[in-house]
């Protein structure tokens, strides 16, 4: 008797709602990478761009994920990054910002 009482809570058991970008993927997340010139942020820059292609993740679509760079130098070497890790991945004009990181009135949008 212990037992059916247990499988019988098991069973009736809800599941909590999903939460996070994942959790309503037609609602498109806008994401940013501050610092994608250094060799860690361009990783999770590549790795954001390639989920952004994924429809379950909630990345993507007309808001594609940006990096926040500090020169040109940063975004040469963002797309280095981006050409040795993963093939064929490139971040154009349209996704680099370049930014004075000295001035907290040019981060915030």
């Amino acid at each position: 008797l212990n037992n059916d009482i247990l499988v019988v809570r098991a069973l009736s058991m809800q599941v909590g709602k999903p939460r996070g970008s994942a959790a309503t993927p037609i609602q498109k997340q806008k994401v940013a990478v501050c610092g994608a010139g250094g060799y860690l942020g361009a990783n999770i820059f590549g790795y954001l761009q390639r989920c952004s292609g994924l429809f379950g993740t909630g990345i993507g679509g007309t808001s594609v994920p940006r990096s926040i760079c500090s020169s040109a130098i940063s975004a040469v070497a963002l797309n280095s990054v981006l050409s040795k890790n993963f093939v064929l991945a490139f971040a154009g004009e349209d996704q680099i910002k370049l930014t004075n990181f000295a001035d907290v009135d040019s981060i915030l949008p």
